[in-house]
Parts: C-alpha cells; sequence; structure tokens
C-alpha cells in the first residue's frame, strides 16, 4: 500500500539511495525554505523512494506558490536531481545537480531512492510565505501520485546586485568543455559572484612593422572585455608584452616598446571605463613553489610595469613555501594579493608575511587549490570558505577551478587533481553541490554585510542599545562558530585521503548551524533601521 514515498529533506543533509521511506504515519511532508532574501538563490530538497521490484519514472510537477491573498510568488523553480559521480578516494560523492529537463520527469530504481533538489530563485519577487504543493505522479501503471508540501518564505530585505567579496574561479571561457553557449555559461558565473577573470591570451598582440612603428591588434581584448562585462576584474597573464619584433634588436630599443605597448593598453582600458582598480596583471602562479625560482620573474615584471606606470597593480598568489627574503623582495612592488588559505591562517598566530600583507591597505583575497574536494564537506569547505575569508579580513576569494580541466568531471578520476572543478559539462553548466554551497555563502557575507552595515547606521541612537549588542553578538559568533567549524578541512592534509577512513564531513549539527544563523541575522537585521533618521 505504501511502496511509493516523498520526505522533505535538507539539501545538504546525508543521502545513500537505498535508503527506503515509509510515511504512512508521518502525515504530509513539507519542503520549507525559509529567510530566503528578494534577489536571492536558494535551495529545498526532497527525497522520492520506492519499495517497487521495478524501475517506475514519476513526473514532477508544482503549482505556482501563492500567499494567503492569492498573490504569486515571481521567482523561478527549477527541480534537479542529486547525482553520484566517483571520488578519487574510491568513495561516491552525491554532487552533481543536472535538471530534470523537458517534462521533469525521474526515474526511480526499483527498491531505491532518488534526491531532486528545488532551486528557488527569488529575483523579482516580493515579501511573503507561499505555499504550494509538490506531486510525484508515477507515470505508468494505477499508483497514485504522492506529494508533498512546499513553503517559502521571502523577508524583506533584499540581496545586493554585487556580493561584498570578489570571487575567482580560474574558468578560462570559452575552453573544451564549454566552447560555446558561453553567456550562458557567463551569466551562471555572475549568478555565484563570479568578477574576477584570468585571462591568459587575451591582451593585445604587438608587431613592429618595416618602419619600426608598433602596430596593436585589439581584437582578443576587445572580444574579452564584452565577455567578462561591467563590474569585473581582468588579470592579465602575461610576464612582458608579446610584442613581435625582429630577432636581434637592441635591449634599449626593445624597452621603449615594451614602454609604448603598456601606455596604450592603459590608455585603451581608460577610454572604456576601466580604471587601475579593474585590471591587474599576473606575471606567474603561486611564488613560493620551485624553491622560489619564479620569485625574479615576477619581481622584474613589477619593476618593469612600474617604470611606465606606478599605479599598474600586480597580482600575485603565493603559498606557504615563499620564502621571508623573497616576500620582502617583491612585497613593495604587489597591489592585489590573493595568499593561498593556508598561510592566511597563519595570521592567527602572527605569520610576519600575514601581518605585513594584512597592513598595507591593498586588497587581500584568498585562494584555494586543495585536491579531492569531492569529498569534503561543502559546508565546511565551500560555504564556509566566504565566512572564513570575512573572520581574517579578507576582500574577495579564489578557487580553483571552474571547469579548466582535461579530465571529464562525469567519470572518476585517476589521480588527486582529477576533481578540482566545481561544474560538470553540459549545454551549459551543470552545478554542484559545491558551486551552490560556495553560493550560499557569497550569500550569507552579504546578509551579514547588511547587518553590520545597519549596525553601523544606528550607532548612537536612542532605544537600540540591545538591538545593536545583540547584532554584534550574532556577527562575532558566526564568524567565529563558521571559522572553527572548517578548520579541518582547510588545515588538515588531505591531498591523499583514503576510502572509509579519510573524509572530512558534516553532521547534522552543522547543516542546522547555517539555518539558525541565517534566522539571526533576518531577526537581527530586521530590528534595525535601513536609515539614520
Amino acid at each position: 500500500e505504501h511502496s511509493l514515498s516523498i520526505s522533505a529533506t535538507d539539501p545538504y543533509s546525508d543521502f545513500n539511495d537505498s535508503l527506503l521511506l515509509d510515511l504512512a504515519d508521518e502525515g504530509t511532508p513539507t519542503i520549507s525554505i525559509k529567510n530566503l532574501y528578494i534577489d536571492e538563490f536558494d535551495q529545498g530538497a526532497f527525497i522520492l523512494s520506492s519499495q517497487l521490484d521495478d524501475p517506475i519514472d514519476f513526473r514532477i510537477e508544482w503549482d505556482t506558490p501563492k500567499d494567503l491573498e492569492g498573490d504569486p510568488f515571481e521567482g523561478k523553480i527549477m527541480a534537479r536531481r542529486v547525482v553520484a559521480t566517483g571520488a578519487v578516494n574510491g568513495e561516491l560523492a552525491y554532487d552533481a545537480l543536472p535538471p530534470l529537463g523537458p517534462g521533469n520527469i525521474v526515474t526511480v530504481p526499483a527498491r531505491r531512492a532518488v534526491k531532486i533538489w528545488l532551486n528557488v530563485d527569488a529575483h523579482g519577487g516580493s515579501p511573503g510565505k507561499y505555499r504550494s504543493t509538490v506531486r510525484a505522479f508515477p507515470v505508468l501503471g494505477n499508483l497514485d501520485p504522492i506529494s508533498a508540501s512546499l513553503e517559502i518564505e521571502v523577508v524583506d530585505l533584499k540581496m545586493p546586485k554585487e556580493f561584498p567579496l570578489s570571487l575567482c574561479v580560474w574558468d578560462y571561457v570559452p575552453n573544451r568543455w564549454f566552447p560555446s553557449n558561453t553567456d550562458a555559461v557567463m551569466k551562471d558565473m555572475r549568478d555565484h559572484g563570479v568578477n574576477v577573470f584570468p585571462r591568459p591570451g587575451c591582451e593585445p598582440k604587438g608587431e613592429v612593422d618595416q618602419q619600426g612603428r608598433l602596430q596593436m591588434d585589439w581584437s582578443p581584448l576587445e572580444t574579452e572585455l564584452k565577455r567578462i562585462g561591467e563590474g569585473s576584474v581582468l588579470l592579465f597573464h602575461f610576464h612582458e608584452p608579446p610584442i613581435k619584433h625582429p630577432e636581434t634588436i637592441d635591449p634599449e630599443v626593445k624597452t621603449r616598446y615594451q614602454e609604448q605597448y603598456l601606455t596604450a593598453l592603459r590608455d585603451y582600458l581608460a577610454d572604456r571605463g576601466r580604471s587601475y582598480d579593474s585590471y591587474a596583471f599576473y606575471p606567474i602562479d603561486e611564488p613560493g613553489y620551485a624553491y622560489g625560482g619564479r620569485i625574479p620573474v615576477l619581481r622584474e615584471t613589477a619593476t618593469m610595469l612600474h617604470q611606465v606606470d606606478p599605479k599598474f597593480r600586480v597580482y600575485t598568489n603565493p603559498v606557504m613555501a615563499l620564502a621571508w627574503k623573497d616576500f620582502q623582495s617583491v612585497a613593495p612592488d604587489i597591489g592585489v594579493w590573493a595568499p593561498n588559505m593556508r598561510l592566511v591562517t597563519g595570521a592567527i598566530v602572527g605569520d610576519p608575511r600575514m601581518s605585513s600583507i594584512l597592513s598595507t591597505g591593498d586588497p587581500v583575497w584568498s585562494y584555494e587549490c586543495l585536491a579531492q574536494v569531492r569529498s569534503l564537506s561543502p559546508l565546511r569547505y565551500n560555504r564556509a570558505y566566504p565566512w572564513r575569508a570575512k573572520f581574517f579580513g579578507l576582500s574577495g576569494i579564489g578557487l580553483w577551478t571552474h571547469c579548466t580541466t582535461n579530465t571529464d568531471p562525469w567519470l572518476k578520476g585517476e589521480g588527486i587533481n582529477d576533481e578540482f572543478t566545481l561544474v560538470y559539462p553540459g549545454e551549459t553548466t551543470i552545478p554542484s553541490v559545491r558551486w551552490e554551497a560556495l553560493r550560499d555563502g557569497m550569500e550569507d557575507i552579504a546578509a551579514l554585510e547588511i547587518l553590520a552595515d545597519r549596525v553601523h547606521k544606528a550607532e548612537g541612537l536612542s532605544g537600540l542599545d540591545e538591538p545593536i549588542a545583540r547584532a554584534k553578538a550574532t556577527i562575532r559568533r558566526g564568524l567565529s562558530e563558521v571559522s572553527e567549524l572548517s578548520d579541518e578541512a582547510f588545515i588538515e592534509s588531505r591531498d591523499y585521503l583514503r576510502q572509509g577512513r579519510r573524509r572530512i564531513w558534516h553532521a547534522p549539527t552543522d547543516v542546522d548551524l547555517y539555518h539558525r544563523l541565517r534566522e539571526e541575522i533576518v531577526q537581527r537585521t530586521l530590528k534595525l533601521p535601513v536609515e539614520r533618521p
């Protein structure tokens, strides 16, 4: 009688497709999405299970959610199936989130279960509590449909258009996995907060003609500027201007051509509304590796750039192995820092490199490039990453990589470096649970910044001492609790995880922590005025 069942679950709760449910005595389950800001993305989830001896196809559908007055939820809802992919350590990772596609048809295997995410997009929505019903109709046979209630609560708060933290994911789109449909791929990245774009090969190509004049081909840069759009930061990947000139050329003449090139590049960008803070030069990767062998190139490039224009910014992403002497030699020339998070964590114990970096007043981001990330909790690693950055006072984060790989992300990797990618290839991007968790963390910090802004504006106003104190406590405690939650994922060496014993995951209480913090942030924010009277 109860061979089919539906049960609400948290999107980040553990899932096992052999879990079979009997909800006969539990009433109608409710898929609940609370504390959703206007213009925010979020998700709910449910599990469909079947005790039948044969596979069964379901069609998933829902009515437009409405509030008590009958007004519709004006956002969007998309159903996605949680699909297991292989992890290098031999375990399954329920990580990929392909959409159900036309008809919202999903197959539940015999005596198995599937987990469905409901992605909710509140852009254009209005505050309110909206209700609907999600129904799963067996496509064949005489079985009755099963259903779950859906509740979406949109609060009277709005996500900013741009997140407080910058985000870089080294996407290099278009690439092997996304050679076309790049507009949709770029939109998805922007929806996740990506606004920093390293771009090897986008720089204009220079050539010295027979008359000794420097000719510039601006087409690669023009194409890239259109692709990444306004409000973005472009990172140029070269250590000297790409100028084609005679094989034998006097060094002083070569220097003059380089100066002409860089001056023309600066002016071209300025003419298109791009100030110095909208681009930087990224001459080498990860200084500190190769026993400091990359440091001379970084130093030489920075010197060349600043001889042309001291306002040019040089970006660098140092690793823990960066020697103190090498750090001192390049530090004065760096305009954007992005140390890896293990180096950032040294700030807790007074690492002099981090003390110096954090005192410069320059933008300080971070980056991550850890292997075997499918064996890491998306809550303790991906979602916690923006919280951890905020805890250390950073203004941006980076994560290798969106989709830059020669390995098919859908297949189990052969080595520890084969599962970095945050998305899976399809007609457009197929998100991972980790990719969605990263956006959740970016939105968490945006909500925290809204609260902090209201605290700042309310300081000194009569009658608000207690709400201000509670808001400050929520901010302080939230940053501390999530950073502590993330310590193991960010600090432990996990590059050689083993099946069954080296999976750093989260507990149900960790899931609850984020819900509690978002609830507190909403309540504290609504008790403070938007502006000073």
